[in-house]
């Protein structure tokens, strides 16, 4: 009888022991639910962005001439990681823009859509390097900085995007105003809230 007790002993210790150390393996090689989380929202965007690219894709079949849609493809294609499937799209729309400054701008203004301020500053300092009498490029530039909380480079460039659009382009000279306006009236409060001491 005691030999029986002693086996059955052994053998719960030899499975507690395998489930113990099965448990330890399984919550060593589950990942965390932060990394969990972030790979779902990440496949998520990432099939918004398909679905996008394929909406873009077939509206080129019924408006060829629409340069809008090549730089939103090539956009799209560096989004979802595929940066050398850009620049094809990118050349179908250079020709049907005319001329470089309004390729880098447009390119620019739908970087800034995508929420990629960064690459639409670089655009925009591309356009203006080859035109620095771009009203619009400055425009696209100051929306760069503004998006990145650059507030006083902002309001130079809106202000030289109003003051070349004078005359030309009242539309875009009373956008420029009204943005640097905006950002003139929220500086103030920015610097309250840099210098008001965190509890």
């Amino acid at each position: 009888a005691l030999c029986f007790l002693f086996f059955f002993f052994c053998l719960y210790l030899l499975s507690y022991c395998f489930f113990f150390f099965l448990f330890i393996f399984l919550m060593i090689r589950r990942p965390p639910r932060s990394t969990l989380d972030r790979s779902s929202a990440a496949s998520d965007v990432y099939k918004r962005q398909a679905g996008a690219f394929s909406m873009y894709e077939q509206a080129t079949q019924f408006a060829p001439d629409d340069p809008m849609l090549y730089l939103w493809l090539g956009v799209l294609s560096e989004q979802m990681g595929r940066p050398e499937q850009a620049e094809p799209w990118y050349d179908k729309a250079r020709p049907l823009l005319h001329d470089a400054v309004r390729f880098h701008v447009e390119r620019g203004f739908v970087y800034l859509q995508a929420n990629r301020a960064a690459d639409g500053e670089r655009e925009a300092r591309t356009a203006l390097d080859l035109d620095n009498q771009s009203a619009v490029g400055y425009y696209v530039l100051a929306s760069a900085l503004e998006m990145q909380k650059q507030t006083d480079t902002a309001i130079e460039a809106y202000k030289m995007a109003a003051s070349l659009a004078e005359g030309n382009d009242p539309d875009l000279t009373a956008l420029a105003r009204v943005h640097m306006g905006l950002l003139l009236q929220s500086a103030p409060f920015e610097d309250l809230r840099m210098l008001t001491p965190t509890p």
